[in-house]
């Protein structure tokens, strides 16, 4: 497990937060963003990237394809839920 150089309280957003994936005229601005979470992610040298958000889950799993970003998507909730004993 590598944690991203932002985190917690002082992470960045990765464009989608609060629904903006939704506002057409956000666009450019959730692309910026969207590019400068992909170099986060790519400086902890990680295979995949696990997420306990829903947006940014959702944002890395259809703007990765736009980017031809190859790396897996997992949400965190599911990988848990995943691991509990019966």
């Amino acid at each position: 497990v590598k944690e991203m150089e932002s985190r917690g309280r002082t992470a960045l957003c990765c464009g989608a937060g609060e629904g903006v994936n939704l506002i057409s005229k956000a666009e450019s601005l959730r692309r910026k963003a969207f590019k400068v979470k992909m170099k986060e992610v790519a400086d902890t040298g990680a295979d995949s990237l696990v997420t306990s958000c829903d947006n940014c889950r959702y944002n890395f799993l259809t703007g990765g394809k736009k980017a031809n970003w190859d790396k897996p998507v997992e949400s965190l909730v599911e990988m848990v839920a995943n691991n509990l004993a019966d």
